[in-house]
């Protein structure tokens, strides 16, 4: 709001001093250093040319036509260096600025800047494997706060969780359960948490004592989910899907992704792999999408992933 009314100002003075405004805008900027004010602005600068006068002359009329009209909330302005206008604020603005956030309430800071916008936002979506962790916790605050900031400019935000729930690290983790199950040490690379020989005692009370590794690993995966939507929902985060990339594979449009990638002309085998050509669009190195054992990496479920958000009439997908 104050930058706005500083800005009304400048034209003001422009047009007492008969100066015309710069035909790219008024440019109006915090300074790098705090000694030169609070807004700076290069006006005069742009407009010295045309106006046949060295800058430091066109500011100085500037800031004697400022200095008349006593623009409100400014303290001081002042000239600096080749041209620059400087204004000093009084504490009187920040004193308006918290007149507006309580005569708008709740609704202060909400816009209609990104209406009618749809937009996916998948953040957190750490590994189904075991607790949320301190760096997870960090995408939460990040992904919480983005989502709240586009809804209040108008956007129709759809918060996603994609679970990652296809691959080797799953298998780890299931194998790694069942270890704890049987007392014994998990896999050298598997997980070796504590939390696992309380997920076993946990799962045995629920399931007795013939649990089979199918078994372990369903209800092991559906532990770890209901931990993740419990603590995310004690910092009140909630999603309105749980995505799972095991989904991308069993509908089929993991496969159909490779053969339209195929079809265009942009993948090619070697080595036993998958290559996706990312070298023609700017990449310094090719991407694997099938792995020689079979297996599809990350980019290539991504691909169909957003593939899936798109066909579902998202405008934009924001991962974080």
């Amino acid at each position: 709001m104050i930058r706005e009314q500083l800005v009304a100002a400048l034209r003001t003075a422009l047009d007492a001093a008969g100066f015309p405004v710069p035909a790219g805008g008024i440019v109006l900027e915090p300074p790098k250093q705090r000694e030169h004010g609070d807004w700076s602005t290069n006006v005069a600068l742009q407009i010295a040319k045309p106006a046949g006068l060295p800058p430091r002359e066109v500011a100085s009329r500037v800031v004697a036509e400022l200095q008349a009209a006593a623009p409100a909330h400014v303290e001081a302005v002042e000239i600096a260096g080749p041209g620059f206008v400087n204004f000093h604020l009084a504490p009187t603005w920040l004193h308006q600025v918290l007149r507006a956030v309580v005569e708008r309430g709740e609704r202060y800071g909400h816009g209609d800047a990104l209406t009618g916008s749809r937009i996916n936002l998948e953040f957190v979506s750490a590994n189904p494997t075991g607790p949320l962790h301190a760096g997870g916790g960090r995408w939460v605050a990040v992904g919480d706060a983005l989502a709240n900031l586009l809804a209040a400019q108008g956007a129709e935000v759809h918060r996603e969780y994609y679970l990652n729930d296809a691959g080797n690290q799953l298998d780890l983790f299931n194998a790694s359960l069942m270890a704890r199950y049987e007392g014994r040490h998990p896999p050298e690379e598997g997980y070796q948490g504590e939390y696992l020989v309380d997920m076993a005692d946990r799962m045995r009370g629920e399931l007795g004592d013939d649990v089979t590794p199918e078994q372990a690993g369903e209800w092991g995966y559906e532990d770890v989910k209901r931990q993740l939507s419990d603590d995310l929902g004690r910092i009140g985060v909630h999603f309105d899907t749980w995505f799972s990339e095991r989904t991308l594979h069993e509908r089929g449009e993991v496969a159909r992704v490779l053969s339209e990638l195929g079809t265009r002309g942009v993948t090619y085998d070697q080595d036993g792999a998958t290559w996706l050509r990312t070298t023609d669009f700017g990449d310094q190195r090719d991407r694997v999408l099938v792995k020689s054992d079979g297996s599809t990496t990350y980019l290539c479920n991504d691909l169909a992933y957003h593939e899936d958000k798109f066909e579902r009439g998202w405008d934009h997908l924001i991962d974080i």
